[in-house]
């Protein structure tokens, strides 16, 4: 039988059961892959020994009746003896009780002198069978849970992090769908990486942080096979595989299963866990708690730090220096995905310049009020060296972004500058552009010219809005060019 047989059979905590098995009550033998295998004749002791500690027995007499030096005669009659004392003390303390009312005495009018010739012991209750002290896994639900919440965070993290160094994903906007692979592939990695870190240093980078270890009662480590089999349970009856309400439910259950010093459905048979105290000492009187605390908090910053750093990282275009109209085409529809979160815009930019659908049924609505321009590449020897667009309109309806956008967007796919920290002087240009200034404004930076002529009338303006005069006419033009200086070229 296995232990939480044993346990279901006797209705003995697992903690007792390994506590009598170290004082030689019981012998269990061990079976091929370590566990312990419980014999019908091990279930007996464990029987007699709770029967025994209900009736109040030591264990001192229980060992000298298992190892025969005492008869069960002697031991019940000393026993006897001691409940009928308990049973008198408890009568007298009744009478006395009933005395005490029947006197009925204030605090101020109590004579105890009265009454003080009685010793009292009220206990009336059999004792319950909790030799051993609480396991520490049963001890520390709140140190369990946030060393598991930190595994999975930290799990979550590295799939964000291949997502934005590698995939190039704003994580920092993700759609329902991203959010739905982002915990299937963080749950997948838990159990991958748990199972590792179990096997080979019988920890997690959560537990560690908080102290703890979980090995086989002699100290060993788990094989894989137990490690996954314990953490895709921890998964399922643990996290509740991360579904809202589903993973609320199944937390108040682990706690619950806690404070009841119940086994876990993902308990191995023989795991044990352990701290730096032995498990004598609450984790609050252990030296360097807080800093523990501490640290804990400080994985969180850095997990945040991590994430806004692989959101500039997702932010770069993919080509740098040099670039083929191509290359710029997918530098800008890059940007361009980026800035649509969340998912992909409904236009995207061909090297000739032109814009193609990325749905055919997709319906395009231009938030500028302006269609797109097509854009002009010149190029020598292969590389661009020209990239310019023009806008027109007379149409008496209002822009709600600026033509700006399209040139900072050009401006960052071409230099390859990241989207959300570009370089001082590249965000000075940015702002300038988005500038409502009509007439002709020049820049240089990076060996590359900038032009922008903006002409507008019968327009009026609100910040990054420009809203049609009532009884004038409509004209908006605008250019936007950045060409190789002449000594670049």
């Amino acid at each position: 039988m296995t232990i939480r047989e044993i346990e279901e059979a006797t209705g003995l905590p697992r903690a007792n059961v390994r506590y009598y098995e170290s004082l030689g009550l019981i012998h269990p033998a061990r079976a091929a892959n370590g566990y312990r295998d419980y014999r019908q004749e091990d279930l007996d002791t464990l029987l007699k020994i709770k029967l025994l500690r209900q009736l109040d027995c030591s264990l001192e007499d229980i060992q000298a009746l298992e190892q025969g030096t005492r008869s069960l005669e002697q031991v019940l009659s000393e026993v006897g003896a001691a409940l009928e004392k308990k049973d008198a003390q408890t009568q007298h303390a009744l009478e006395l009780c009933r005395q005490l009312r029947a006197d009925r005495p204030s605090w101020d009018s109590l004579q105890p002198e009265r009454y003080l010739f009685w010793n009292p012991s009220f206990s009336t209750q059999l004792p319950p069978v909790q030799d051993a002290s609480d396991t520490l896994g049963s001890r520390c639900p709140w140190r369990r849970y946030f060393a598991r919440t930190l595994d999975y965070t930290l799990c979550f993290t590295l799939w964000e992090l291949f997502l934005s160094a590698v995939l190039r994903v704003n994580i920092l906007s993700p759609s329902t769908e991203q959010n739905i692979l982002g915990v299937i592939m963080s749950l997948g990695l838990m159990c991958a990486l748990e199972t590792v870190f179990l096997h080979f240093f019988g920890t997690t980078p959560g537990k560690a942080l908080f102290g703890l270890k979980l090995t086989r009662s002699d100290g060993s480590y788990f094989g894989f096979w137990d490690g996954l089999w314990r953490t895709s349970r921890v998964v399922l009856f643990g996290l509740g595989l991360m579904v809202p309400l589903i993973s609320l439910v199944t937390l108040i259950l682990s706690f619950q299963r806690c404070r009841h010093q119940v086994s876990q459905p993902w308990a191995l048979d023989d795991e044990s866990w352990s701290d730096p105290s032995g498990g004598r000492t609450p984790f609050f009187e252990q030296r360097g708690s807080i800093l523990r605390v501490v640290g804990y908090a400080g994985c969180y910053a850095a997990i945040i730090a991590l994430a806004l750093l692989g959101s500039l990282v997702a932010a770069t275009p993919w080509h740098h220096g040099s670039l083929t109209a191509k290359e710029f085409a997918d530098n800008y529809n890059h940007l361009l995905t980026y800035a649509s979160a969340p998912g992909s815009p409904g236009e995207k930019l061909r090297a000739d310049g032109r814009w193609y659908q990325t749905t055919h049924n997709a319906v395009v609505l231009h938030v500028t009020g302006i269609e797109p321009p097509t854009y002009q590449f010149t190029e020598k020897d292969g590389q661009l060296t020209q990239v310019s667009f023009s806008i027109s309109t007379s149409q008496p309806a209002p822009v709600y972004e600026l033509p700006s956008v399209y040139a900072v967007r050009t401006l960052h796919a071409l230099l390859g500058e990241r989207e959300l920290l570009p370089g001082k002087a590249l965000l000075t240009i940015d702002q300038e552009l988005q500038q409502t200034v009509a007439g002709e404004r020049t820049w240089s930076i990076d060996g590359w010219d900038i032009i922008c002529k903006m002409d507008f009338s019968g327009y009026e303006i609100y910040g990054l809005y420009m809203f049609p005069i009532d009884g004038e006419t409509q004209n908006l033009t605008y250019f936007f060019s950045i060409q190789a200086s002449q000594t670049e070229v």
